[in-house]
């Protein structure tokens, strides 16, 4: 169980780390794109071309890998407990 849980550990924060770079790099950090509204008659301006559709895929892979890495980490912790607080206890 613990090789399983070091593997699954691993993987979880590569991809976490690769997906948190990749939106907040190459998709403006999740942000939604930009509307331009006219103050006039509240219709959009079509003069200023709004982004294109964004894709989700980073954000998803982002927060389903989140998920596993802490449930991964909660059993690692389970898991050693022992030889933590051995490592920690003051003498």
């Amino acid at each position: 169980m613990r090789r399983i849980t070091s593997i699954v550990l691993l993987v979880t924060f590569l991809l976490v780390s690769i997906t948190g770079l990749q939106m907040a790099l190459y998709h403006g950090g999740g942000k939604p794109p930009a509307i331009e509204k006219s103050a006039v008659n509240n219709s959009v301006d079509t003069s200023v071309p709004a982004r294109p559709a964004q894709s989700v895929y980073p954000k998803g892979v982002h927060e389903l890998a989140g998920y596993i890495f802490i449930i991964a980490g909660l059993i690692h912790l389970g898991l050693n407990i022992k030889p933590m607080k051995a490592y920690f206890k003051i003498k």
